[in-house]
């Protein structure tokens, strides 16, 4: 009996998926074949692509640094700016220089300390260019990241390595009182790079410097 339910639940779900898409009895009878792809299509909402997708998709950096990467590029990462708006008053001094007040834009990558590992490891790769806020990093970032080529994943993979540690840098002084300084944490950023490294990837990060300064 219990069997039976649940293939006649499945049966009433499966009705309601058809006409949510427009498809009625009379149309389902009439039709000679049925795509699963074009139902599948059918039943997606019709959502805007973000502009940044390209630097998450197929990323081959680690799981954790590609959600951090989504959140700030979403905007939705917390901040104490962002606290602040929900009337939690607190210190919004950054805690990396102690220069300004905390947001997205200047934690990535206004602040001094973390715009120097930013800088650290684009001159490892090669691009010398100054660095600005995030609004303006994530816009270059896009363009950048546009053709596909193995030098462009590595790029990909540093962006989100380098995003995620310097927020766990940040909450290691802010919770921790713990501190490591620019060079240190661009030369963990680059082990950890080695270590997510595919084939393609790593015979570029042989012919460069293992270590960024």
């Amino acid at each position: 009996m219990n069997q039976a339910s649940w293939i006649v639940r499945k049966i009433l779900k499966a009705k309601e998926n058809f006409e949510k898409v427009g498809y009625n009895y009379e149309y389902l009878r009439q039709m000679m074949t049925c795509s699963i792809k074009h139902l599948y299509y059918k039943l997606q909402e019709d959502f805007n692509k973000v502009s940044w997708r390209k630097l998450v998709c197929n990323n081959a950096g680690c799981p954790r640094w590609i959600f951090m990467l989504i959140l700030v590029a979403n905007g939705r990462l917390y901040t104490k700016d962002g606290l602040l708006k929900w009337g939690i008053h607190n210190d919004q001094t950054c805690p990396l220089c102690s220069q300004a007040n905390e947001s997205i834009q200047h934690l990535f990558f206004e602040c001094q300390y973390a715009a120097e590992v930013w800088k650290i490891l684009l001159n490892w790769q090669g691009i010398n260019r100054n660095i600005y806020g995030w609004s303006e990093e994530l816009q270059w970032a896009e363009n950048w990241a546009r053709n596909r080529s193995a030098t462009t994943e590595l790029f990909k993979i540093i962006l989100a390595g380098c995003v995620y540690f310097v927020r766990q840098e940040r909450n290691a002084r802010l919770f921790q009182a713990k501190a490591r300084n620019c060079e240190i944490l661009s030369k963990l950023i680059v082990q950890e790079v080695h270590c997510r490294s595919n084939r393609e990837i790593a015979r570029i990060l042989s012919r460069m410097d293992y270590y960024p300064i």
